[in-house]
């Protein structure tokens, strides 16, 4: 019987020895959140919640350095207990201050501040996954979806392109010591490349086959969408050609002019015989498709290797010899 009776009362005296967790029936009078989360690439996108306890909220979301959209809502007292109880359940003022795996280069990030009865306390969640962070950020992101829809999270800011192009016009001036204007005026630079405010929309073909605009409209085709038209115009040699330039591809005779000249490529041909022997310049097709990249690629790759093969200068047929192994590298992953 003893030896029945004795592991009972220990269990029993270890579970009355263990702490339970209170309930938490009422919002602590200082309680203050700040939640911020993103991913490692600043460009990817980023969150931030800051809410007091007297439920006025600001939600900021935004891209890169400085472009960002900001909206207001009011949180009650229920809804702000209801994230103080799950922080409380899952022991988030005892947790550490950061969990992070270093082996992870790419991923997010996740920040929750939380200051309550006097006392504040911080935890830093970089490319981990703690399970009782994940709780208490689940119920934050629920509150942050319950007020501002199924959208709320979303990164796609082009329905503010207009607000935010009248908003930046207003600017006049140059900024010198303030502060506030300087990172004003940066936030609208990104703006208008992310809505495309400066983009040239009436390039034509007419246009682009005049050697002066060339540069101009083979920039404008390798940022933006081109059309099936002007990229076609920039396949063929510009009128007028006097130099290797945009353009003027033909007039480039080695692969260093052809590789520094915007808009022209190396072009192999593959005479009689088994050699593959450079055959010059061509100019860039911007529009090209798999097949055509693939077909390029595996020309480009065995071209090199062949110029590494037959030229004289060690340290040009070295650099040959490594351009070649990289396309190889690059045709083999993306073709094969």
């Amino acid at each position: 019987m003893k030896k029945i009776i004795l592991p009972l009362l220990i269990i029993f005296l270890f579970l009355s020895g263990c702490p339970t967790v209170p309930e938490s029936t009422e919002l602590p009078d200082d309680f203050d959140l700040t939640y911020s989360s993103g991913a490692t690439h600043i460009d990817w996108g980023w969150y931030e919640l800051k809410v007091g306890v007297d439920g006025k909220a600001v939600f900021t979301k935004g891209a890169g350095m400085a472009m960002k959209k900001s909206y207001s809502f009011e949180a009650t007292e229920e809804e702000l207990l209801e994230i103080y109880k799950s922080a409380v359940k899952n022991n988030f003022f005892s947790l550490l201050e950061e969990y992070q795996d270093p082996f992870v280069m790419d991923g997010g990030w996740s920040e929750i501040e939380i200051r309550a009865d006097g006392s504040s306390k911080k935890v830093s969640v970089i490319n981990f996954s703690q399970e009782q962070f994940d709780e208490i950020k689940s119920k934050i992101a629920s509150l942050i979806i319950a007020k501002l829809g199924e959208d709320a999270f979303s990164l796609a800011f082009f329905e503010y392109c207009d607000e935010m192009k009248t908003e930046c016009s207003s600017l006049t001036g140059e900024c010198l010591d303030d502060i506030e204007c300087e990172l004003k005026t940066y936030e609208c630079e990104e703006w208008a490349y992310y809505c495309s405010w400066d983009a040239v929309t009436d390039l034509t073909s007419e246009y682009c086959d005049v050697l002066e605009n060339r540069e101009e409209c083979i920039d404008f085709c390798i940022n933006e969408q081109c059309s099936d038209e002007l990229c076609d115009a920039l396949l063929f040699e510009a009128p007028g050609c006097t130099e290797c330039s945009p353009g003027c591809c033909e007039m480039c005779t080695n692969l260093d002019l052809c590789y520094n000249t915007l808009g022209c490529q190396t072009q192999w041909i593959h005479p009689s015989g088994e050699s593959w022997q450079f055959g010059g310049c061509a100019n860039m097709n911007l529009c090209a498709d798999l097949a055509e990249l693939c077909n390029y690629l595996g020309f480009s790759y065995q071209g090199f290797a062949y110029e590494a093969y037959i030229e004289e200068n060690p340290e040009k047929a070295e650099v040959y010899n490594t351009l070649s192994i990289n396309l190889e590298s690059i045709y083999s992953s993306e073709c094969n």
